[in-house]
């Protein structure tokens, strides 16, 4: 090798921060109006929006509020060939005095299957894969709506 010449190294990938949410009360909000921003191709304007509040264990082992909203993504055309760039995370968390604040966006064919659960109860937590920005600012690469067992079934299974 000539001197002076050096191997670029690899950056090394970051490491995601685990967040566990325990559902607390959640709220579906859905609208249907006229279009303020009178565009000529959407005379209607529909939204929908999911609300959850739930807690978490700090650092210091204080219970901390966590206040998500969940907005309904654009139905996801995997036969139109993408355009825009790669996206980079799915959402964002806040840390805010007393606990989190974070906005993410629902795939609009899970929402129903989503606050159907909701409904019945099904979900307890929601686990977040977060990458930190700032001091009190994260972007969210991953989250999940989850159910822990119940008991122990290992006594339930003949073989």
């Amino acid at each position: 090798m000539p001197s002076g010449f050096t191997i670029p190294r690899l950056k090394a990938r970051p490491e995601l921060d685990l967040l566990d949410v325990d559902i607390v009360d959640w709220q579906w909000e859905q609208s249907y109006g006229l279009n303020p921003f009178e565009d000529p191709y959407e005379f209607y304007l529909e939204g929908r929006l999911l609300s959850v509040v739930g807690k978490t264990l700090g650092k210091k082992f204080e219970t901390l509020k966590v206040d998500l909203t969940f907005y309904m993504a654009e139905p996801i055309d995997y036969k139109r060939p993408r355009l825009e760039p790669f996206p980079e995370w799915v959402g964002d968390m806040r840390r805010v005095k007393g606990g989190y604040v974070g906005n993410l966006s629902l795939p609009e064919r899970a929402a129903p299957m989503v606050v159907t659960s909701l409904a019945a109860g099904k979900y307890e937590t929601i686990r977040f894969q977060m990458l930190k920005q700032s001091r009190l600012n994260y972007n969210v690469h991953d989250y999940r709506f989850r159910r822990e067992f119940q008991q122990d079934h290992d006594d339930d299974i003949v073989l």
